[in-house]
């Protein structure tokens, strides 16, 4: 499994509870771990957690995961494509995470801005940013030249793109 490293789930735990995130979108669950740190986060907020798996594998593990963690009754787990599941879900996301399909990033991206899903102020993070810059190259740009968007790099764990999105300009 491809997993967060320990200092970036830390970084998510503590930027999850200084926001005093109540609503956490992840897309990208693969064994739970990073959705641990959100969950645990949102547990002193009093937040919940959606977190969204294609492997059906993967999303039994991590329900596992969840329960032994004991943060099973903050986490929403859904699975199925992350587009699919991305029009069933209200929102609006004071923090969303993005840790799968780096190439579908900026379509997951395009349609939570679409459909009002990120509220202002909310914080959009992206993994890989030092990892995978190719492939993150086009979701990269975007984030940096999209006016209602202020983004910079955060070189911890793998590099996180970390985006706030500001009010209607």
């Amino acid at each position: 499994m491809y997993n967060i490293p320990r200092d970036a789930g830390h970084f998510l735990h503590i930027l999850t509870r200084a926001m005093g995130a109540q609503q956490v979108l992840e897309i990208g669950t693969s064994s739970g771990y990073s959705g641990i740190w959100l969950a645990t986060a949102l547990q002193h907020t009093g937040g919940e957690l959606i977190t969204v798996e294609r492997d059906s594998s993967k999303v039994n593990l991590a329900r596992r995961n969840f329960r032994r963690a004991g943060v099973a009754e903050v986490v929403d787990l859904r699975m199925g494509d992350a587009l699919r599941v991305l029009n069933k879900v209200a929102g609006p996301f004071d923090l969303v995470f993005f840790d799968a399909g780096k190439q579908d990033q900026l379509d997951f991206l395009k349609t939570l801005l679409e459909r009002g899903q990120v509220r202002a102020g909310g914080l959009i993070v992206s993994d890989n940013a030092l990892t995978h810059p190719s492939a993150l190259a086009p979701y990269s740009s975007f984030v940096r030249t999209h006016p209602r968007m202020e983004s910079v790099m955060v070189p911890v764990g793998n590099g996180f793109e970390m985006s706030r999105l500001d009010n209607e300009q």
